[in-house]
């Protein structure tokens, strides 16, 4: 039971630490959305921040409940300290930490680039928390941070913009045109953005394969419970490339085509593409707080 709720904790903070960082640098790049003075990246941003601030202290507990054995033992002042003098603990720590001043610094400032810039840049450095509650942090072993640390940051860049894309697909003013092209030019943007974040989860996803599994270990991966989960992962992962090709290469471009005369069909078949797209990359997160519980082969 304290086992699930370690891995609801994980998942829950991934899929807030990849909107509360993707969000922010999908406003960023994109100067024809931050033009459109939406409320609700503002407000997505700042729940994604309520959210990392509940759940990490929730997640020291759960933790802690996990390394003494029982909820009432991890609720002792001494076991907490104890998780907390571990860089495991620590790292927790410093994520409510950093999630704190991100819900000051979405709420008391504007929304423009100043805002975007300050929560993009904290919610970075939250990101490179997750490391330290890995298994890469388990091993110590700096190469396999760095690489951890890169693979969680395009991940959330990735999917921080498909949930980018949904609020703007699904919000409709009355002059379509005003939503349409900024749409058009952020699929342009990120088309640049998501190939780089691609090439960056390949090659980082090559080393920490190669560290903590070792190659000896490749063949047998379905034998094992990590190993069948990964490979789910990288299913879920050929998927969202799938879709994410067929965005670029077909449905972008159809619907810059028509521009603004757009009847609601390519913007339509675009929305179940990115929300197909989006789903899989939640699921992939909710994996990914499932393989951090399990022992790897190597």
């Amino acid at each position: 039971m304290i086992e699930l709720w370690v891995i609801a904790l994980r998942g829950v903070q991934y899929v807030a630490i990849a909107i509360a960082l993707g969000l922010p640098a999908f406003m960023l790049y994109n100067p024809a959305v931050r033009a459109m003075a939406l409320v609700w990246p503002r407000r997505m941003v700042l729940a994604a921040a309520l959210v990392l601030l509940a759940a990490a202290p929730a997640a020291l507990v759960a933790q802690t409940a996990m390394m003494a054995g029982s909820l009432e033992a991890a609720l002792s002042p001494d076991a907490l300290r104890a998780v907390i003098s571990l860089p495991l603990g620590m790292a927790i720590l410093v994520r409510a930490v950093g999630a704190a001043l991100l819900v000051i610094v979405v709420a008391a400032f504007s929304p423009e680039r100043v805002l975007w810039l300050a929560a993009a840049v904290i919610a970075a450095l939250i990101n490179a928390t997750f490391v330290w509650t890995s298994h890469a942090g388990a091993t110590g072993f700096l190469p396999l941070l760095l690489s951890d640390v890169v693979h969680l940051l395009a991940a959330s860049i990735w999917i921080g913009a498909l949930a980018a894309f949904a609020g703007i697909m699904f919000w409709r003013p009355a002059d379509s045109s005003a939503r349409l092209w900024p749409l058009i030019t952020a699929l342009a943007r990120f088309a640049r953005v998501g190939t780089f974040a691609v090439l960056l989860l390949i090659g980082t996803g090559l080393i920490n394969g190669v560290m903590l599994i070792g190659f000896e270990n490749m063949l047998m991966l379905a034998e094992t419970p990590y190993g069948r989960t990964l490979i789910a992962k990288l299913a879920l992962f050929a998927m969202m490339l799938a879709l994410a090709g067929a965005n670029r290469f077909r449905l972008a471009p159809a619907l810059a085509a028509v521009g603004k005369d757009a009847t609601d069909t390519p913007l339509r078949m675009l929305r179940l593409s990115i929300g197909l797209e989006l789903a899989a990359g939640v699921t992939l997160l909710a994996l990914v707080a499932v393989l951090g519980t399990l022992p790897p082969p190597s």
